[in-house]
């Protein structure tokens, strides 16, 4: 039977590791965000990063490429978490449309 390797000593940095945590809702003073407030700023970062990537996805791949269909329904993800449903729609929409025309209806990839 094979011996465990030896294991490697871990660098200490001469600090306390403690994991970050979330500020307790008592917390109002604090100057760290929320949890609110980042969940709005993430969706904002994202949104504009999909978007940037649908640009480019479309100019390199053109508007019906199955990569343009995946940015597209993530869009459309970011437009749930924000409850704009009709939007989403939208997005949805356009993704299967590609999806069925570049994959073929009987593909599973088509209805992921």
């Amino acid at each position: 039977m094979p011996s465990e390797p030896p294991s490697l000593p871990v660098p200490s940095t001469g600090k306390s590791e403690e994991p970050p945590s979330w500020p307790s809702d008592n917390d109002n003073d604090s100057k760290e965000p929320t949890k609110d407030r980042l969940e709005g700023s993430s969706t904002d970062k994202a949104m504009e990063l999909f978007q940037q990537a649908l640009s480019l996805r479309k100019q390199c791949l053109g508007p019906n490429h199955v990569d343009v269909a995946t940015t597209l329904n993530n869009i459309g993800r970011i437009h749930v978490q924000r409850d704009q449903f009709n939007e989403a729609l939208g997005y949805y929409q356009d993704a299967l449309r590609i999806r069925r025309v570049c994959l073929g209806t009987d593909s599973l990839d088509c209805w992921a």
